[in-house]
């Protein structure tokens, strides 16, 4: 006789678990109820189908055919009837941190079969698909320190690159390596020749086809992705350092330069370079009063800019050439781009696809009670607005990536009570497809607070999210369960 799943990191005591269980359905039975009531949809969470439909065999084909060693571009199939209730297929949680302790959690990746996370100096493997959506750990990998840098790029064979800290040497960040997603086997790692000096600014990195680069402010290496072996090595100048990458299609590289001239200002040139020799193959020169400049696409290359500002107020399109193209200009916050100063590609509220751009709008208010933004489509080649997109009334809409020539995107409700959807948005008709939809789990509003490529994932047909760190809670001296990610799927 059972009582549950069987113990896993996740669960250190599975009448805990078990325990929690119990109220979660409870919890999610009473949200349903008031749904149906509500919205007069079927049943909430209901079992998926086995069936494949033709569209998906085409789009897991285009995946196929895809060398081994490029950055992964799935296609999902478009939805094959009117929107479904969407239920917990993936649930990674936690109770093995003491009340007020955080532990990191970088990191979000998922293939056909695995979702996989950091918890601490661990990358856990769960199932990427369970009925149950209980998290059956798959695998586990204890890593030599936490993760401190990563990249949301993954190999069409299902490959990544994470740096990590090495206690043997200061906690530096200056071990990378290369991880199989699938099995959870460490393919190889290397210590990447960053001076001891140098621990102002972070070391982050990006991969493309067959090379993973990383840079530490004053250098820049590139390794075989297969091997490991370093296949060049880049040091800064007398005037520039590397500000870091950007990796899929092409490599690029922004490097942060200081003029004599000008000691208090900063000038910045974007470069795209030969991935297996650091070769240049182009230079944009960004304008003089640039306050930050982040890399949106390697190619095409897009870069976002912040005119005398830490804002981002332009974007700005390039030919494979490297030459200017249109200015896209966000008008004050009319239009929305996010960019972290800690990466050079780490942007959000934008996607690329081959001849455009798809931006959120700043939230419009409608009235007191009612919130909502729309996504627009500007052509790469004029600057020009396309087609709009509008997430409705209420409702805000997030772009998350290209799904071919389709843009897949959420919308949420501004209310923490209408539910989430996942969406396709296709820029040649105007017209949006709904996947699914679903309600945010209990304690899951952190998930939202930014939704961001790098912690949001759509593969499969399913959506997963997951947090940046985790911070221990619990109730009466009893560690509480902590969700560190969970995926979604359609229920047929």
């Amino acid at each position: 006789m059972a009582f549950g799943p069987p113990p896993s990191p996740f669960t250190q005591s599975q009448q805990t678990a078990a325990e929690t269980r119990r109220r979660r359905r409870r919890t999610v039975f009473g949200l349903v109820l008031v749904l149906v009531v509500a919205m007069g949809f079927g049943a909430w969470f209901v079992w998926p189908g086995s069936g494949r439909g033709a569209s998906q065999d085409v789009a897991e084909q285009k995946a196929v055919e895809q060398a081994p060693d490029d950055i992964r571009e799935t296609v999902e199939s478009l939805p094959k009837s009117a929107p479904r209730a969407g239920h917990l297929v993936a649930d990674m949680q936690t109770n093995t941190l003491a009340q007020g302790k955080q532990e990191d959690t970088s990191g979000l990746w998922v293939t056909k079969k695995v979702l996989v996370k950091a918890k601490g100096t661990t990358l856990y493997g769960i199932k990427a698909y369970e009925p149950s959506g209980r998290g059956t750990v798959v695998w586990s990998l204890v890593l030599p320190g936490g993760i401190c840098g990563y990249t949301s790029s993954v190999t069409a064979d299902e490959r990544t690159a994470v740096l990590m800290r090495d206690p043997k040497h200061g906690n530096a960040c200056d071990q990378l390596a290369v991880i199989k997603l699938s099995s959870g086997k460490k393919l190889w790692q290397t210590t990447i020749p960053r001076k001891k000096n140098y621990f102002t600014k972070g070391t982050t990195m990006a991969m493309v086809k067959g090379v993973v680069a990383t840079n530490w402010q004053v250098g820049a290496a590139g390794y075989d992705m297969r091997t490991g072996k370093q296949l060049w090595q880049l040091d800064r100048t007398k005037k520039c350092t590397i500000g870091g990458f950007a990796g899929g299609k092409a490599l690029t590289v922004r490097y942060d330069c200081y003029p004599p001239e000008k000691e208090s200002e900063i000038l910045y040139q974007v470069k795209e370079l030969e991935p297996r020799t650091a070769r240049t193959k182009w230079v944009y020169r960004v304008a003089d009063g640039v306050g930050l400049v982040a890399i949106l696409s390697s190619k095409p290359a897009v870069i976002a800019v912040g005119a005398g500002d830490m804002e981002i107020t332009d974007l700005i399109s390039l030919d494979s050439g490297g030459k200017y193209r249109a200015t896209i200009r966000l008008e004050g916050g009319h239009y929305e781009v996010a960019c972290s100063g800690d990466a050079v590609d780490d942007c959000t509220q934008a996607v690329v696809s081959d001849d455009q751009v798809f931006i959120t709008s700043g939230e419009r208010l409608e009235s007191i009670e009612d919130k909502t933004n729309w996504v627009v489509a500007f052509d790469l080649a004029t600057g020009k607005t396309g087609v709009k997109f509008d997430a409705g009334h209420d409702q805000k809409m997030y772009p998350l990536r290209m799904s071919g020539d389709r843009l897949l995107a959420l919308t949420m409700g501004t209310d923490d009570v209408a539910p989430v959807s996942l969406v396709s948005l296709d820029p040649k008709t105007g017209k949006q497809s709904t996947y699914f939809y679903f309600a945010i789990p209990s304690g899951g509003e952190a998930f939202f607070s930014r939704v961001d490529p790098y912690q949001v994932q759509v593969e499969h047909g399913r959506v997963y999210f997951g947090v940046l760190s985790a911070t221990g809670e619990a109730k009466k001296g009893i560690p509480s369960l902590i969700r560190l990610a969970f995926g979604v799927g359609s229920a047929g």
